[in-house]
Order: structure tokens, then sequence, then C-alpha cells
């Protein structure tokens, strides 16, 4: 099965994310992703801005237009480094669906991060010891996991065109 699905992976670094083009966008461009291309170049500018970042990419060789694009983007800030994984696929209405799910280590407590870095985001529930909280549309989620003395805050959202 693995055969048929011949994925593709490639690597490609970048000191600056150039404002034309990101690296998961180029890397959609190069595979041969037409359909959703601009959304991968959408999404990925959305979670990315204008920080420094690189991108570990995989598709379907075969067929990249018609399955699905994926990045592993690796982001930059001033105050950290963060994990972004930005999935794209074309829908059979021709449309294309995405998601992308953020991961970003705070040294600082979860619940010292809810009261300051996310006290805009609503409280959902807390299970098995993690908060989740919603932004105020309701269709973002963040969990909060603690890890030692600091927290890891991981994000997604699904979008459907």
């Amino acid at each position: 099965m693995w055969k048929v699905l011949a994925l593709v992976t490639a690597m490609v670094g970048s000191n600056v994310a150039r404002a034309e083009a990101t690296v998961p966008g180029q890397q959609a461009q190069k595979s041969g992703v037409r359909a959703c291309q601009q959304t991968v170049e959408d999404v990925a500018k959305f979670v990315i801005r204008d920080n420094q970042h690189s991108s570990l990419a995989t598709w379907n060789s075969k067929n990249p237009d018609a399955r699905m694009f994926n990045a592993q983007v690796g982001i930059k800030y001033s105050d950290g480094n963060s994990v972004a994984v930005v999935s794209v696929a074309p829908t059979r209405s021709g449309k294309c669906d995405s998601s992308y799910t953020t991961v970003f280590a705070i040294d600082k407590s979860c619940a010292l991060a809810r009261e300051t870095n996310f006290k805009d985001w609503k409280f959902s529930t807390e299970s098995a010891g993690m908060m989740v909280l919603k932004n105020e549309d309701g269709n973002v989620s963040k969990i909060l996991l603690p890890s030692g003395s600091g927290c890891v805050a991981v994000t997604s959202e699904v979008v459907y065109q």
C-alpha cells in the first residue's frame, strides 16, 4: 500500500519568510499542487506571519493535485520557537479543506499562561490535568499541557471552504 501512495518528502530551509511566498507554499507549488496551492499559502501565511521559518513537507507524488499536502513548519519567534503542522486537501466539490496545529512551549505554569498569555480565550473544560480553551468564535481550540514547571500550548483549527 505504501508503494501505491509513493510519498515524497522535501526539506527546505529559510532565513526569512518572504512576503511573496512561504516555504510551504513554494513546496506545494513545486510538488505539483495546483488546485489548493493558494490555500496552502494562505494557511501558512496565517500561521507563520512574517517570522523566520523552515518546512518539512510531504505529498503524494503520483497525484499531488488530488491528494493531501502536509507541512511541518518550524517557526522562530522573538520569545522562542514553535512547530506548526499545516494540512490541506482538495474535496470532491473542488474546494480545499485545511487544518493547522501549532505547538509552543511557555516558560511559566499553565495557570499563569492562562491568566496572562491567553486571558482573552474562553475556558472550555479541564480534562486529565489539561485546560481546554476556545477563541472568541469557538472555532479554534487551545490545550494547555503542563510540562515540568512550564506549559505547552497546542492550538488547532479546521477550516472547510
